[in-house]
């Protein structure tokens, strides 16, 4: 897979799949949205949304045949609780289409058994499409059994109804677009018109394996950039940012940051606690932690007034201990948050 790009600022078409559509989609927001797990609550929301807001505008622009659709009749929305609230995309799609949207809910958890991840509690289900021209689902998709598993229990519930065009905003994997890749091949199966649309946000991401033998990790939840497939813009701001390299997990849970800050906090303060413990009694694990997790070693800070005063910055990687320092006030950070949120 490749990303090539689409023609419209911020968007890249992925290369190198099959019937699926898909895309990866750079700005500001999203770029600041998964280097800061410190944004919680209404303002990860918040921060979510615009970014949906501004990748389906891109799409938009790029896909007139979409735009065309989502002007014809008012669109579908599927929410899958809990974490697939954070994206709003009712309100996203209302104010790109000037029209309400009507929203089906749909319960889901994943765990992992015998090492392979499964779906359960998908019991509650309150499905009411309206024969729209186009579905809307944001979630986190770590394998995209959860989203294959929805679109097919929609897909049964209400064969007659689902809508032509599917699209599905996400913060992914590339194991995720792999399994929609496959959903989307019988999709069409079943119905020739059916087109899956995928817009991945700032890169589709590799999911940590126990394999990379790395402490305080969740193996096949984490997501980690090594094997993924990541927008230039979003890995340039990467390589210059070394704590963001070594979060436990790109995005963490979402449901968490969006609607149990405090907990989602002190999980976070935990993992920091614990690597700055490490880190202090063997520095040189930091780089070892940083070759582990990433795909590029670009770990550098900008000397603005450029060699010998010249007018083009330069760049030197980082020493240990400067990493250090960095680590434990991104620690102390976080502490200082969760007591701000615990005394309010």
């Amino acid at each position: 897979m490749r990303l090539v790009p689409a023609g419209v600022a911020g968007l890249h078409r992925l290369d190198g799949v099959g019937r699926l559509e898909a895309y990866v989609f750079s700005c500001p927001s999203g770029r600041r949205l998964l280097r800061d797990p410190t944004l919680v609550g209404a303002a990860f929301q918040d921060l979510l949304r615009r970014c949906c807001a501004e990748a389906l505008g891109a799409l938009l622009r790029h896909d007139a045949d979409l735009a065309r659709a989502l002007a014809t009749r008012p669109a579908d929305v599927l929410y899958i609780l809990r974490g697939g609230l954070n994206f709003g995309l009712h309100g996203v799609l209302e104010e790109l289409s000037g029209r309400p949207c009507r929203v089906s809910f749909l319960s889901s958890q994943r765990r992992v058994e015998r090492g392979r991840p499964v779906v359960t509690g998908d019991d509650y289900r309150r499905f009411d499409l309206a024969g729209s021209a186009v579905l809307g689902i944001g979630d986190i998709a770590a394998t995209g059994r959860t989203l294959g598993n929805a679109l097919s229990l929609l897909a049964a519930a209400e064969p007659g109804l689902l809508p032509p065009r599917v699209v599905v905003v996400t913060i992914g994997t590339v194991d995720a677009v792999r399994r929609l890749d496959e959903l989307a091949g019988r999709l069409t199966g079943t119905n020739p018109a059916t087109r899956l649309t995928v817009v991945a946000l700032e890169g589709l991401f590799g999911v940590y394996r126990s394999a990379y033998g790395l402490p305080f990790h969740l193996d096949q939840t984490d997501f980690v950039r090594r094997g993924g497939v990541l927008a230039p813009e979003f890995r340039a701001e990467s390589a210059r940012d070394p704590i963001a390299l070594l979060e436990r997990c790109v995005v963490y849970d979402g449901g968490l940051r969006g609607f149990s800050p405090g907990e989602h906090l002190r999980g976070l303060l935990d993992y920091w606690a614990a690597l700055c413990g490490e880190f202090a009694a063997e520095p040189e694990l930091i780089r070892h932690h940083l070759g582990v997790k990433n795909d590029f070693s670009a770990i550098v800070e900008a000397d603005r007034g450029g060699a010998r005063g010249g007018l083009e910055p330069t760049a030197r990687p980082l020493d240990s201990a400067t990493l250090l320092a960095q680590c434990c006030a991104h620690r102390d950070r976080i502490e200082s948050i969760l007591d701000q949120i615990t005394e309010g």
